[in-house]
């Protein structure tokens, strides 16, 4: 399969360009790194170029690009800083490709604009939160998209990635070892091999298709899955009120938020299409 990366020299896209290129696929990235490129080039099987080149032709597109959640305090001008960013790359999409746009456009979103406590499935009720509002609008753009080129849509909606150097195992690499005080409440999370394995498999399954639930189906309270992030610290873990969190949030940076939700999410979708969760 021919197979275009958005973001492919990200924290996901790099496991998942590895992934294709393994089982044969041809695969080329857009990544703003590319903007500076001459031309294209290719590292290692991978075809790596800039968004003003001409577009390749390809059965599918993968956008993981935009601006890192995690990166920086989430305030509202930074919340602007993510959606334009990801609003951006489905412009020179929809520039590049016109009315020809690939068959299939994976485009990932967050777990977050899910309606908690749960259970709740693919098509559930979403959340009246700053999250949803901020993911439905690049959603919604992608939808769009795929209407006016009649091309299939398949929204990946990811919890906490969970993977050695990116997303929250970064964070809490750099700080000391915390466990929530009290706190109770379940946050949706994946493994990086597994978000690898659910958009290879929305690559291949036509069934698949809408929203899509990328989250493990072991739920997890909020201090497992801060000791799964960092699980070989020999230091004891400092205990951290829950309103010291909910007081960043007041004070304008969203991010703790995430470690705040409670929601359990089935992730019916890629179950019954055959994917079998590593935790």
């Amino acid at each position: 399969m021919q197979v275009v990366v958005c973001g492919g020299s990200g924290f996901i896209g790099r496991a998942l360009c590895e992934a294709l290129r393994a089982r044969g696929d041809e695969v080329t990235v857009l990544s703003r790194q590319g903007k500076a490129l001459p031309q294209a080039h290719k590292v290692n099987g991978v075809v790596y170029q800039s968004y003003a080149e001409p577009l390749p032709q390809a059965q599918a597109v993968v956008n993981l690009a935009g601006a890192s959640i995690a990166a920086w305090p989430l305030t509202a001008r930074r919340m602007r800083t993510l959606v334009q960013s990801r609003l951006e790359v489905l412009s020179c999409l929809e520039r590049g490709y016109d009315r020809n746009l690939p068959e299939i456009l994976i485009q990932t979103s967050g777990s977050g604009v899910m309606q908690g406590p749960g259970p709740c499935a693919d098509d559930g009720a979403l959340a009246e939160n700053f999250y949803t509002t901020m993911c439905l609008e690049f959603e919604l753009r992608a939808e769009a998209l795929c209407r006016r080129a009649g091309s299939v849509l398949k929204i990946l909606r990811l919890g906490v990635v969970v993977g050695a150097g990116g997303g929250l195992c970064a964070i809490t690499s750099r700080l000391p070892p915390f466990a929530l005080w009290g706190a109770h409440n379940y946050v949706p999370y994946i493994l990086l091999e597994d978000t690898v394995r659910a958009l290879i498999l929305c690559l291949d399954r036509s069934e698949l298709s809408g929203p899509i639930l990328g989250v493990s189906p072991h739920f997890k309270t909020v201090n497992e899955l801060l000791e799964l992030c960092r699980p070989t610290s020999f230091l004891p873990r400092l205990p951290i009120p829950q309103v010291l969190l909910r007081a960043l949030v007041a004070l304008g940076d969203h991010r703790p938020a995430l470690l705040l939700c409670d929601q359990k999410l089935h992730p019916g979708k890629l179950l019954e299409a055959g994917l079998r969760f590593t935790a």
